[in-house]
């Protein structure tokens, strides 16, 4: 689809693109195949006809792909972004999809500690209902904005209906020690800015070293996981469980390439909204970030 429209389709498309993605693909009689797909071109329109945020957002994806970024390369992942995040914000708006969301990879352990690393993404949350559909007792860490988006109370039952917690990441080394004790698994984002210095999406990075320093105080193994969609369908991926070590900074180096490894095949699946993993000497792009407009919310169809 081009990313140009003519004049005259411009408000009939914006007539469109302002309508739900859940209202555009009614649930009754049409397969969630379908539906997702509806979603997909839902954000495809959202995309074509912002342009001030596809301006922003591209900035934002220029960092992860390329020093010298091909901007055509920065829009197709952009567009794809927007496709992608419409498609998860229609799982998350419905319990059938959320209930259908599957498993790939190996189950944890029942024997062992772990811990699932992620990083963000338009498809956490798809990640976390499967999780808990299989009844792994994820407990996420969280922000104070988790309970501020629509979607807060739905996740925060998936979580506790699995036999979760959600934690605050204010307290999460105590809470997260406490769940693991009780068998429980958190859920803990890499790509968050700290002060341990990492190559992330081939780029020196500060981020925070608590995943790593948790799996070594308690023995836990780290699983990186995100969410997908594979062949039409939203499922959950597992990857192969990182042993803990000494080296907490080795450890937290082996987990964040793992993470990112996903993310540099299919950079769609990122959420590129901050700046502060970069510091501004690492970061070339670092004018992106100087006007924030407002973000599309992740959680409930717009």
């Amino acid at each position: 689809m081009s990313l140009l429209f003519d004049s005259a389709l411009a408000a009939p498309l914006e007539a469109l693109a302002a309508i739900p993605a859940a209202v555009q693909a009614p649930a009754r009689g049409v397969k969630a195949r379908g539906r997702l797909r509806a979603a997909g071109l839902h954000g495809r329109m959202r995309w074509a006809l912002h342009r001030g945020d596809r301006r922003w957002v591209a900035g934002r994806f220029a960092l992860p792909l390329l020093e010298t970024p091909h901007q055509r390369r920065v829009h197709r992942v952009g567009l794809r972004h927007y496709a992608l995040t419409q498609r998860c914000m229609t799982v998350e708006s419905d319990a059938a999809l959320r209930g259908a969301v599957g498993l790939i990879g190996d189950m944890p352990p029942t024997s062992g500690r772990t811990i699932f690393a992620f990083a963000h993404s338009p498809a956490m949350w798809v990640s976390l209902y499967g999780l808990t559909n299989v009844g792994l007792p994820v407990s996420p860490v969280v922000e104070d904005w988790f309970f501020e988006d629509a979607m807060a109370a739905v996740r925060t039952d998936a979580v506790a209906r699995s036999g979760g917690r959600v934690i605050l990441a204010g307290d999460a080394f105590t809470q997260v020690q406490a769940a693991l004790q009780d068998g429980g698994i958190p859920a803990i984002a890499v790509d968050v800015a700290g002060s341990t210095p990492v190559r992330f999406l081939g780029k020196d990075a500060r981020v925070r070293s608590g995943i790593a320093r948790l799996a070594q105080a308690t023995g836990a193994s780290i699983v990186p996981m995100r969410g997908a969609f594979v062949r039409g369908r939203p499922v959950v991926v597992l990857d192969a469980p990182i042993a803990p070590r000494d080296d907490h900074h080795a450890l937290l180096r082996d987990v964040v390439a793992a993470v990112e490894a996903p993310v540099l095949e299919r950079p769609e699946y990122w959420m590129p909204y901050t700046g502060d993993l970069w510091p501004d000497r690492c970061a070339p792009f670092r004018d992106a970030y100087a006007e924030d407009p407002p973000l599309p919310e992740v959680g409930s169809p717009t």
